[in-house]
């Protein structure tokens, strides 16, 4: 349940794009999005837009690390507190935040308000193979006055050592402009009552929408965003994943896709020698899988018919329908912009012919597994 501030300046609901997987899914048009390959864009996108903060900063599950590699991060994050600007900071249990962290003194000194929210593996949450990995992984986002927002697939940018050079990572980020923005205030909302009990500052969150760009952004109203992809899918799937256990459901959907002549292709982490870094569950006749060493493009991705972009959680590595319910600090950004759309599919192919295929599964193994 989005709660929007009453009396807030909203964007009007558009239509959904024609053909959409996700006709049900909030799209939001004007939006501007730039994909961030490596961590110094990152980090160089996530501290412009700091510094031009006014209003407020809305921070989820960033890397502050004691070691000097989220120092200057928390430099920003304090300096903007103690010039008035409400700063808020979701951070992940998993990291053994804030008894644990020097920096949650300094933060709160200046005034950011600090919660936690729950590791998706620790009791009381719904426990699924790789749930420890999700939480390293898990999505991140900045956003600034409402108008901006820097969104990553691994906990955030790498900050600037002490040495002043940024750290390199292995990360997949986007920087996010336009009314769609607005979508993830209000998903951070949530997410901060979830974990605190209480409201954050709400006075400007939703300012009047200004178109940024073209592009038409959506985010997933489920955990499953990969499923509807293939029930809609009518030439091609590419799927970038760090892990391959599909749910139930999944697996209908690319076995449902495959008999309508849907290519659907699988890419998968490995090491040098090309052994994939995890074991793959699932395996489907007709699903091509490959093995990719230093991906380009890390992280949770997939491109449908060369159209659609999915950028977040997947559902691909839930295995047996034991997901999590809906984290409202995890969510999946879907995007219906040509240019975006396109220079993901050629970044994803570039990938296949760096790989190597895995030989399909033995007909004596399918029919083992069901």
């Amino acid at each position: 349940m989005l709660h929007w501030p009453v009396g807030s300046a909203l964007p009007a609901l558009d239509r959904p794009p024609a053909g959409s997987p996700w006709a049900d899914a909030e799209w939001r048009a004007g939006n501007r999005w730039r994909w961030l390959h490596d961590a110094p864009q990152a980090a160089k996108a996530q501290f412009a837009a700091l510094d031009g903060a006014r209003d407020h900063v809305n921070l989820v599950r960033p890397v502050l690390d004691a070691d000097g590699t989220g120092q200057a991060l928390v430099a920003r994050l304090a300096a903007k507190a103690r010039q008035g600007v409400k700063v808020h900071l979701l951070v992940g249990a998993e990291r053994g935040w804030p008894a644990h962290r020097p920096a949650s003194r300094l933060l709160q000194e200046a005034g950011v308000h600090l919660a936690q929210c729950p590791s998706l593996a620790e009791p009381g949450t719904r426990w699924w193979p790789g749930a420890a990995a999700a939480d390293e992984r898990g999505a991140c986002w900045l956003v600034v006055d409402g108008r901006q927002a820097v969104v990553g697939l691994a906990g955030g940018a790498r900050a600037p050592a002490v040495d002043g050079r940024l750290r390199p990572a292995r990360r997949q980020e986007v920087a996010l402009a336009g009314p769609a923005v607005a979508l993830l205030q209000a998903r951070f909302i949530d997410a901060w009552q979830a974990a605190s009990g209480r409201r954050p500052y709400l006075a400007r969150y939703f300012p009047q929408p200004t178109p940024r760009g073209e592009g038409l952004v959506a985010l997933a109203v489920d955990d499953q965003p990969l499923c509807r992809a293939l029930h809609g899918a009518r030439r091609s799937v590419l799927v970038a994943v760090e892990r391959w256990q599909p749910t139930p459901a999944l697996a209908a959907a690319a076995e449902g896709a495959l008999q309508r002549g849907v290519e659907l292709r699988v890419l998968l982490p490995a090491d040098d020698d090309g052994r994939p870094l995890h074991r793959v569950h699932g395996r489907l006749s007709g699903v091509r899988m490959h093995a990719i060493a230093r991906r380009r493009w890390p992280g949770e991705l997939a491109s449908v018919d060369g159209r659609w972009a999915v950028f977040g959680p997947t559902g691909a590595d839930c295995g047996d329908g034991r997901h999590p319910a809906a984290m409202p600090w995890l969510p999946a950004l879907l995007c219906a912009d040509a240019d975006a759309a396109a220079q993901l599919t050629a970044e994803l192919r570039q990938d296949l012919q760096r790989g190597r295929p895995l030989p399909p599964p033995r007909a004596w193994f399918l029919r083992w597994l069901g």
